[in-house]
């Protein structure tokens, strides 16, 4: 298939829920689905964070947080006081504004190719594309995932490396899948 004509397909797919916001409105479609106008609802992001601790446990592992707190082999830098005491552990001066000490830790921390530590800022800049649930969410989704992985038909598909169905079908030229 030339790549001018999977292009052409591409652009006439479209998903349920797209579907679903064009029976409401094309504008809706088109700020939903073209202009990326939406942000996720909780209840989206809940599904997604499903769909990943099922079928892609591993991307679940990394892009799902119950809240900011770095695991225990991650150090993040917020304080003054542990600036500064990071600076003097690097063996450097410990003077200035935060502003200062910040900029010291920094170029330290990237100079020196120090792994396992982060300022505070740059460690909510990781966390901002995230999936963030509550942790009664995040406690749901392993018991819902848990079943699923102890379903025999489900592992029955799972050995055969079919985790998922996509179904699809052509309405007047567009196709429609989910």
């Amino acid at each position: 298939m030339s790549e001018q004509k999977e292009k052409a397909d591409n652009a006439y797919k479209i998903s349920v829920s797209g579907v679903m916001d064009f029976l409401k409105s094309p504008r809706h479609y088109k700020a939903f689905h073209i202009d990326k106008l939406r942000e996720p609802s909780a209840a989206m992001q809940e599904g997604t964070a499903l769909h990943l601790a099922v079928f892609e446990p591993e991307r679940f592992e990394t892009e799902v947080v119950t809240d900011y707190a770095p695991p225990d082999e991650i150090t993040v830098l917020k304080t003054v006081d542990e600036l500064k005491a990071f600076l003097a552990d690097q063996g450097e001066k410990v003077k200035g504004a935060k502003a200062a000490l910040l900029q010291a830790a920094k170029g330290l921390i990237e100079e020196r190719s120090i792994v396992g530590v982060m300022l505070h800022d740059d460690w909510m800049a990781a966390q901002s594309n995230k999936i963030k649930l509550t942790k009664s969410a995040y406690d749901n989704i392993l018991r819902i995932r848990d079943a699923c992985w102890e379903h025999k038909s489900f592992r029955h598909w799972k050995g055969l490396g079919e985790y998922e169905l996509l179904l699809s079908a052509e309405i007047e030229g567009v196709t429609v899948r989910g």
